[in-house]
This record gives structure tokens, C-alpha cells and sequence, in this order.
């Protein structure tokens, strides 16, 4: 340490001279460092010492204490240097936490991974994340920390105080409990799948128990029984049971499957006896159906085939028992066979049968036909042979020709029961004339029965009685209303009212005398003829109205063609590709009440015509339909995609499509009425259900900005206030500044009015406090400055006494440090001077200005040996030039001392040129 004391040989001290730092040994420093009262002597101390074995001992003091922290840091300086290894420096067994913490400062994660394992005592690693010195190492301890007690301890003594340590033990604290929230869901899940074996195990076997007992062992199979054995056992014990309940139904099933299987093979071979049985008889049967004749010998043959087949049955019914169906049908089948030859004896053959049918319509011969043929209905229709289809051909037409005859009569039986009944609603009404016709029908229609009913002879008898009783009556009660009828007519003779209402009441005198002459014609001759004479002259005066009404009708008739024409030309003309519909709807309405206002037309002429119209108005409404067809899906199809707005998370932008699907709805055009009013009910309730979302998401979004303003307020108000509070230095400040700058970005989005004014008055906070900061930052660097050039100046002149103290009291870089503290004898003083003289130059041009005439060489010579070492013109390399150059001029330690004072003047005058540039 020769360097410092060399420094410091100019000074004098009257009294007992210590002995400096930088002389004394190790040894004399570990005192100092252990019983120096001031903290910075004892720091200073530590970091002079350069055995290792000294600094292990006082970092391993475990006191907590600035020397140990000291010791510590420089024992991490010594690792990063590669001064000594971390493996030397931990040989001696040191504490744990000492080395844990040597580690984080080396920033060496190698060795951090070698320790961090042997940290196995929650106590200790509980002390290091509450106590360690620095934060990454408390971070650390934290994070290697798996009691949950320790866990919750430190989290209770960090809230509020250390964040980061905090969060980890809260994060640390949420994982173990749902660790332990999740153990707790796996056994609980567990124990219901045991439960529900063993609840399976505990039932008998039933159709749903391998289904069940499949499904369970599945899950059983998946599930992880390991850390809950005797949920394991239990299961597997209720699996095992649950299997062997199968097993012994699996060997019972096989068993009676093996039994089924014998019983089938015995049946199948009863079975296939019975059905040759069966077919024998069938081909027997066919045998004597295709007889030509039937005689005796038959019918004994037949007779024992019986017998005999009836026998080989009941013998294979010992072997096997028939079902209760086959003895049934067998029984039936043999039954039919001895039928069938009893009625060939007696009636010959089917072939005989048919031909004395043919012969004779005798009723009998149908009957004997039709009895043979049932006993054959055990033949399926496919085994009928042809004399047997002969036969039942000539049966089938038989019965159609009796069955037409008895529907004949008993059509014929109906209507004249309905005639007799409207023939007496007839006389009941005193309607004679319409009972009279009623009457000629009922005889029209008797003589075509062959045989009368005594029933229906009685009914008609007794119409007879009650419609000469209408006659007798009606020619005694008419003859005075007629007359009143006659007096009616001839009054209206000459009358001045309405044509119209004349002609109508004309028409209805007529209309009685008609309803009066019903029945009873050329009756009352001579009333009648004064009757007609009256109308004739009552209706004289209606001939000429009725004869204008009908030139009207015949106008509108034509006015309606015309219209039908135009019409037409107007469907022809209009382009059905590009319509406007609003004129074709129009249309529709102004033809409907033109047709309407031609009326009144002749009902006749005008059918053709109103035929015409409908067509052309149908064609045109069409059209129409099938745009509104068109607008009305258009419009469901709006609903729809309103609809599933509803489900958008974006109301704004869900609001906002709702919008455009609203004018695509104005431009849809309008469908029918009654639709057009239901689809926009829907549509508009849609529609209003959104914007009501909107308005719903609006608050709540505008109280959200609401908070969020208040907090970006609050960090701005405490940010404002910050900048003139001169009670907090720059770096506090800074430290303030950034957690300010965290809680202000992190408030969230601001309500867009005041959001660019916080957010200008913030950053011209900011750019305030910044500028405080640098203000105080660059006047320290100043004063720093301006110390060290009072030290150099002292140390060049040796005017002054510099000691090691005023040194590193300096906030200059530690190699700017080491440049005060270098040999004087290092190099010659012309040399020094040379280069203070070149130092002038160099900082001269990366100032900027000029340097004396007499320089102008050396300046271009330095200039141009900067251009080929590749330095140009960017600021930030002329910045790191001339922090290098200040660094080289500290160096400077034996210049001539005439010269100084003009070199350190010219230095100084650049220095402050080259700053202003920069700023």
C-alpha cells in the first residue's frame, strides 16, 4: 500500500501521528475494523484487507453488523474477481446464511444451487427471510421455505413491510392450500367410489349390476389409491367380492346355456317329425282334391291315413311335448282331412262339384261347394291346386252377384224410406205441391222392388192418408188469401213510389201466390188471371228504370274490361327483375276500388270478365307475395343476428352492429301488414334489450374510470407534492418517483374528458421532479467535482495536507479514486506536463472550441489520430471520451507548477463548454 502513503507525505501533524489505513497489516485492520467508534473508519478498514482468513472471520460474525456486511461484500468482490474460488471460501463449515448471502452478491447462480440444498432448517431459513441484509437474499430464504407455519409467521411480520418477501409466502401459502384442497377433493372423490363398490357389493346381481360393477372398476382402475391405503383396501376387498358374485353367475349362465342347448336339440327334432306330419298331410289333402271322381275306396284310404297320422303324432309327443299351438294346429289340420272326405263321399268330387254347379244355379250346389271349400283353409294359398282356385272363382262371383242384389234392394229400401220422410216434413209444412212430386218418386221407385216389405206397404199407406188430407185442406183455406193477394196487386196499380221498391214488392205478392198454388194446380183460374193483369200494369212504370239500371251495368261491365286491359299492359311493361314495389302495391289497391266503384254489372257478363281480373290481380299479387316473402325472411334473419348480439361480451361493439343491422332493416322494404307489425315487436324488444345491456355496461364502466381517476389522482397529487419537498433527497425522491410511476400506470383507463389533462399535468410533474432531481443530482456532481479538482490542485502544488479520509469521502468512481492515490514518481513531470498539455487539447475539440495558434498542430495531429482509431462523431462515444480523458487528467500528479494553474484553467474552461453542449 505504498501508493497512499506516498500521497499523503506532505502532511503534518503536531501531535502522535496515526499510522494510515494503507500501512498498517491485515491484522492491524481486523483491530481497526472491531474497535474504530466511527462505522466509515472500520468499513474503510475492511475494505483494505486482503487475507481471506481474516475477511471469513468477521463476515461470519453472524451480529448483523456493518462489519459483517462489509466483510461479506468484499469476500463477494474477491469471488467475482477470481481472487479466491467460493469452494475455498466455504471450506472451513462457515454459517449457512453467510453464504447464502456471499452467493446472491456474487450473482453466481452455480453456487447458489449448491446451497440452497443444504438448507433443510425452516428456523434458520425463517431468520434469513426476516432478517436478511439484502432483499434478493430474503427473497430467496423465503421461496426455499416449505413449513406452512413459518410460511404464515412471516407473512403476518411482512404485510405492509416487505413486499416481495410477503407475496412469495402468500403465493407459497395459496398453493399448499389448494395442495391440501385438492388431497382433500382426490380422497373424497375416493371414498364415493368405495362407498359405491361396496354399496354394489352389498346388493344382489341384478341386470344393471356388471354394468355398474364394469363402470366402477374402471374408475377404480384410473384412480390414485396409493396415499390412501385403506381406502385402497377397502376397495379392492369390495372389487374382489363384486367379481366373485360374477364369476358364479358366469358358471350358472354357461351351465343353463349348456342345458338350453339340449333341451333346443330335443325340441328341434320333435319339431321336425310334427312338421313331416303335418306336410304328409297337406299332400294327402292335395291327393284327393285333384280326384276326378271319389269313391269308396277313397274314403276308406283317407279314412286310415287318418288314423294313422294321428298315431305317429301322439308317439313323438312322448319324446317331446307339442306347445299347446302345434297340437292346435295339427288337430285342426286332421280334423279338416276326415271333414274333407266325409263331404267328397257325399258330393263327389271337387271336379264333379263344379261342373253340376256350372250346370244348375241351384242354391244347394253352392252351398256344398262352399262347405268343401272350408274345410281346405288349412292350405296356404301358394298349395292350392287349380281345381281348387276353379272352385273358389266360381264361389267368389256367386257371392259379388248376391251381394249386389241385397245392396240393390236395400239402396232401394233407404231412398224411399228418406222420400217418405221428406215427403211427410212436406205435408207437416203444407208444401203440396213438393209433397205431390215426393209422392210420384216413392211409386217410381216401389215398383222396382220385386218384394215390398210389409213395413214399408204400411208407411206409405199412411203418407197417402195425410197427403189427401193437405189437398182437402188446401182447397178450402187458399182461395181467401188469393183473394187478398188479387186486392194487394190491383192497389199497386198506378203507384208513384221507388221503381225499386216497387218492383220488390211486386215480386213479393208473386212469391206468395206461388208459395199459395204449390200442390194445387189450375186451381182458382179465374183470381189468377186478375192477379197476373194487375202485375202486368203495376210494373209498367219499373220497365224504364230497370231499362237505365241495365245501360249502367253495361257501362261498368265495359269499364271493367277496360280496366282488366290496362291492367295487363301494365304487368307486361314492368320490369320483374328490378320492381318498384311501392308502385306495384299501389297498383293492387287503386285497381281493388276501381273494380269495386263499376257495380253495379250483369251477374252473367260479368263472370268471364271477373275471371280475367282475378287472374291478372293474382298475378301481380304474386309478385308482390313473393317480395314479401323475401323482406319477411330478410327480416327473420335480422332477428336472428340481432338475437345473437345478445350473447356478445363487446357490448359496445355488439351496440354498435345492432345499429348497422338497423338500417339494413329500413332498407328491407315492408312485408304484410300483420307480419310486419309482429316482426318488429320482436325486433325492436331485441333491440331494446341490447341497448339497455349498453346503457347497464356504460355505468358500470364509467364507475370503473371513476376509481381508476381517483387513483391515478392520488399518485399524481402525491407526485406534485413530492417535487417541492426539499426534505427528501434526489435519490428518494427517484425511489419515489418510480413507485409513483407504477401506481399511476397501473390505475387503469381514464374517463376520456380528463384523461389528457392528468395526464399533462403528469408528465409535467414528472418533468418537473425530474428536472429537480437533476438540478440536485448535476449540483453535487458539481461540488464532487470541483473537491476533486481542489484535491488534485493541492496534490500537484503541495500547498495543502490531503488525507485518505477527504478521499473517499469523494462520490467519484472507484477508479477515479485510485487515479489520486497513484506513485508521483510514475512517470517524469515533462512528461506529466505534456500530457496535460495534450489533455487541454483532446478536450478542447470535444468541447468545441478553440485552443491557442500555437496549438493548432498538436490539435490536428490528435484529431486525426481519433479518426483513424474510428471515433466520430456520435455523442455517445465523445461522451465516453471525455469521461476517460477526466479519469487520465486525475492521473496527473507531477505537472510543472508554473504551468499548472494556465493548463487547469484551460482543462476547466472545456469541461464547462463540453457540458453546456451536451445538455
Amino acid at each position: 500500500m505504498a501508493v497512499l502513503s506516498k500521497l499523503f507525505k506532505s502532511g503534518k501533524n503536531n501531535g502522535t501521528q496515526e499510522v494510515p489505513l494503507a500501512q498498517k497489516t491485515d491484522e492491524q485492520r481486523k483491530e481497526t475494523a472491531l474497535t474504530a467508534s466511527d462505522t466509515r473508519t472500520r468499513v474503510e478498514a475492511i475494505q483494505l484487507i486482503e487475507e481471506v482468513a481474516i475477511l471469513k472471520e468477521l463476515a461470519f460474525k453472524s451480529d448483523h453488523s456493518p462489519v459483517e456486511v462489509t466483510a461479506r461484500r468484499k469476500l463477494a468482490d474477491l469471488v467475482k474477481s477470481g481472487s479466491v474460488s467460493f469452494s475455498e471460501m466455504s471450506a472451513s463449515n462457515p454459517p449457512m446464511a453467510a453464504l447464502f448471502e456471499i452467493a446472491i452478491q456474487c450473482h453466481s447462480p452455480e453456487d447458489l444451487a449448491n446451497i440452497i440444498p443444504q438448507f433443510n432448517d425452516q428456523t434458520i431459513l425463517e431468520d434469513l427471510a426476516l432478517n436478511g441484509a439484502i432483499a434478493q437474499l430474503r427473497q430467496v430464504s423465503a421461496d426455499q421455505i416449505t413449513s406452512q407455519e413459518s410460511l404464515e409467521r412471516i407473512a403476518k411480520a411482512t404485510k405492509g413491510k416487505d413486499k416481495s418477501v410477503f407475496r412469495i409466502c402468500k403465493d407459497k401459502l395459496d398453493k399448499i392450500k389448494a395442495q391440501k384442497q385438492e388431497v382433500e377433493q382426490k380422497k373424497q372423490a375416493l371414498t364415493q367410489q368405495v362407498e359405491s363398490l361396496e354399496k354394489l357389493a352389498s346388493n344382489t346381481l341384478n341386470p344393471q349390476f356388471e354394468i355398474k360393477f364394469k363402470a366402477l372398476s374402471d374408475q377404480w382402475q384410473h384412480a390414485q389409491t396409493d396415499t390412501f391405503p385403506k381406502l385402497k383396501k377397502r376397495g379392492d376387498e369390495a372389487l374382489t367380492y363384486c367379481q366373485s358374485v360374477l364369476d358364479k353367475a358366469e358358471a350358472e349362465r354357461l351351465a343353463a346355456k349348456e342345458e338350453q342347448e339340449q333341451q333346443e336339440q330335443r325340441v328341434h327334432l320333435a319339431n321336425t317329425t310334427r312338421d313331416n306330419l303335418i306336410t304328409e298331410l297337406h299332400e294327402k289333402s292335395i291327393e284327393l282334391i285333384n280326384l276326378p271322381s271319389f269313391e269308396e275306396s277313397h274314403y276308406q284310404s283317407a279314412l286310415d291315413f287318418a288314423d294313422e297320422i294321428t298315431q305317429k303324432w301322439q308317439e313323438s309327443e312322448k319324446e317331446q311335448p307339442a306347445t299347446k299351438s302345434d297340437i292346435k294346429a295339427f288337430s285342426h289340420i286332421n280334423t279338416e282331412y276326415s271333414a274333407m272326405a266325409v263331404t267328397l263321399k257325399e258330393y263327389g268330387s271337387i271336379k264333379q262339384q263344379i261342373e253340376k254347379t256350372q250346370q244348375s244355379n241351384d242354391p244347394k250346389n253352392f252351398d256344398h261347394l262352399d262347405q268343401l271349400i272350408h274345410h281346405l283353409d288349412f292350405l296356404d294359398v301358394s298349395d292350392r291346386p287349380d281345381i281348387l282356385i276353379q272352385a273358389q272363382e266360381l264361389l267368389q262371383k256367386h257371392h259379388k252377384e248376391l251381394s249386389d242384389a241385397r245392396a240393390h234392394k236395400q239402396s232401394l229400401i233407404r231412398q224411399i224410406r228418406g222420400l217418405i220422410r221428406k215427403c211427410q216434413w212436406a205435408i207437416q209444412q203444407g208444401h203440396l205441391r213438393q209433397a205431390t212430386g215426393i209422392e210420384h218418386s216413392i211409386e217410381e221407385k216401389m215398383s222396382q222392388l220385386e218384394q215390398v216389405p210389409h213395413s214399408l206397404t204400411r208407411q206409405v199407406e199412411t203418407l197417402l192418408e195425410s197427403l189427401n188430407k193437405l189437398r182437402d185442406w188446401q182447397s178450402y183455406a187458399v182461395q181467401p188469401k188469393k183473394e187478398a193477394l188479387v186486392k194487394k196487386m190491383e192497389s199497386l196499380v198506378g203507384n208513384d213510389q221507388d221503381p225499386e221498391a216497387l218492383s220488390k214488392t211486386i215480386r213479393k205478392l208473386q212469391d206468395d201466390w206461388k208459395a199459395l198454388s204449390k200442390g194445387g194446380q189450375n186451381q182458382h183460374q179465374e183470381l189468377w188471371d186478375r192477379f197476373h193483369e194487375a202485375a202486368q200494369k203495376a210494373y209498367e212504370p219499373c220497365k224504364a228504370f230497370f231499362n237505365e239500371q241495365s245501360q249502367q251495368r253495361k257501362q261498368n261491365l265495359k269499364k271493367r274490361a277496360e280496366l282488366v286491359e290496362q291492367l295487363n299492359k301494365l304487368f307486361d311493361v314492368t320490369d320483374w327483375g328490378n320492381p318498384v314495389w311501392n308502385e306495384v302495391e299501389q297498383t293492387l289497391h287503386v285497381a281493388r276500388n276501381e273494380w269495386r266503384s263499376y257495380s253495379p254489372v250483369e251477374r252473367a257478363a260479368n263472370k268471364s270478365i271477373q275471371k280475367d281480373f282475378d287472374k291478372i290481380i293474382e298475378a301481380f299479387q304474386s309478385h308482390l307475395d313473393g317480395h314479401f316473402q323475401t323482406v319477411k325472411d330478410t327480416k327473420l334473419a335480422l332477428i336472428e343476428k340481432t338475437k345473437a348480439l345478445l350473447n356478445e361480451e363487446n357490448v359496445r361493439q355488439a351496440t354498435e352492429n345492432a345499429k348497422l343491422i338497423q338500417e339494413e332493416w329500413k332498407k328491407s322494404g315492408r312485408t304484410w301488414r300483420k307480419d310486419e307489425q309482429e316482426l318488429w315487436k320482436k325486433f325492436r324488444s331485441i333491440c331494446d334489450d341490447l341497448f339497455a345491456r349498453r346503457e347497464e355496461k356504460n355505468k358500470a364502466f364509467r364507475a370503473e374510470l371513476d376509481e381508476h381517476l381517483s387513483a391515478a389522482m392520488s399518485a399524481l397529487e402525491s407526485l406534485e407534492s413530492l417535487v417541492n419537498d426539499e426534505n427528501k433527497s434526489s435519490s428518494e425522491k427517484q425511489r419515489l418517483l418510480k413507485e409513483l410511476t407504477e401506481q399511476f400506470n397501473s390505475a387503469g383507463q381514464l374517463p376520456r374528458q380528463q384523461s389528457d389533462k392528468v395526464n399533462l399535468r403528469w408528465k409535467e410533474a414528472v418533468n418537473k421532479l425530474n428536472q429537480a432531481i437533476k438540478a440536485e443530482k448535476n449540483q453535487a456532481v458539481l461540488n464532487n467535482w470541483l473537491k476533486a479538482e481542489a484535491i488534485l490542485d493541492s496534490l500537484v502544488t503541495g500547498q495543502s495536507n490531503v488525507v485518505e479520509k477527504d478521499i473517499l469521502e469523494l462520490k467519484l468512481k472507484p477508479v477515479l479514486k485510485e487515479t489520486l492515490g497513484r506513485n508521483l514518481n510514475a512517470k517524469s513531470r515533462e512528461d506529466q506536463t505534456a500530457r496535460a498539455h495534450e489533455y487541454c487539447v483532446l478536450a478542447e475539440a470535444l468541447a468545441g472550441i478553440d485552443s491557442p495558434a500555437e496549438d493548432e498542430a498538436l490539435r490536428m495531429d490528435l484529431q486525426v489520430k481519433r479518426l483513424k482509431a474510428g471515433i466520430g462523431a456520435d455523442q455517445s462515444i465523445k461522451q465516453n471520451e471525455f469521461e476517460t480523458l477526466q479519469e487520465n487528467w486525475f492521473s496527473l500528479l507531477s505537472v510543472d507548477s508554473e504551468k499548472w494553474p494556465g493548463l487547469k484553467q484551460r482543462f476547466t474552461a472545456a469541461k464547462t463548454a463540453y457540458e453546456q453542449a451536451s445538455k
